[in-house]
């Protein structure tokens, strides 16, 4: 039998896989036949703001999943930054694709952008960049549209630049 920790571990999995594929307000509700042969349903989150009752025994349990709206980056802007072109910026948050915008390459996720982030900072650091902080504001996110725009602050320090490399053979 499944205990209701299984059936709020198996949720979270899937709520947080869709929520890495940019659909944030998924509805979940189980299913759930108990090991005496009744059948009841209950709906389930990320927050867990209804945790399953317990004990709870489940001989079988049904997930049923609507995914919601997905959201996607509109637009993302950036201030402070001169060592790259905002385009080449912008295509670690959205597609490289300047001709067609696809819906997959501009999936919106707090996952997504954080490592986006992440990567800008990573490439401005091997440009010599050491000291580069890069951060997202808080994302303006349309809820009835699903768009959702952010502002990427820059601070790229001094650059590093390597002059002369010394060595000593001993």
């Amino acid at each position: 039998p499944l205990d209701a920790s299984n059936l709020e571990d198996a949720s979270l999995i899937v709520i947080s896989s869709l929520t890495d594929d940019g659909y944030l307000e998924p509805v979940v509700r189980a299913d759930v036949t108990l090991t005496d042969g009744r059948e009841v349903n209950y709906p389930l989150d990320a927050q867990l703001e209804h945790p399953l009752p317990r004990p709870l025994e489940a001989t079988a349990v049904t997930l049923e999943i609507e995914r919601g709206r997905r959201f996607t980056l509109e637009d993302v802007s950036f201030a402070g930054l001169t060592a790259i072109k905002p385009d080449a910026a912008r295509a670690f948050f959205i597609g490289e694709s300047p001709l067609i915008h696809l819906p997959s390459e501009r999936i919106y996720s707090p996952g997504r952008l954080e490592r986006s982030v992440n990567n800008l900072t990573e490439t401005l650091r091997q440009q010599g960049y050491a000291e580069a902080v890069v951060t997202a504001a808080e994302p303006q996110i349309d809820r009835q549209t699903g768009r959702v725009n952010v502002m990427v602050t820059v601070v790229e320090g001094h650059r590093w630049i390597v002059q002369a490399l010394q060595f000593s053979i001993t």
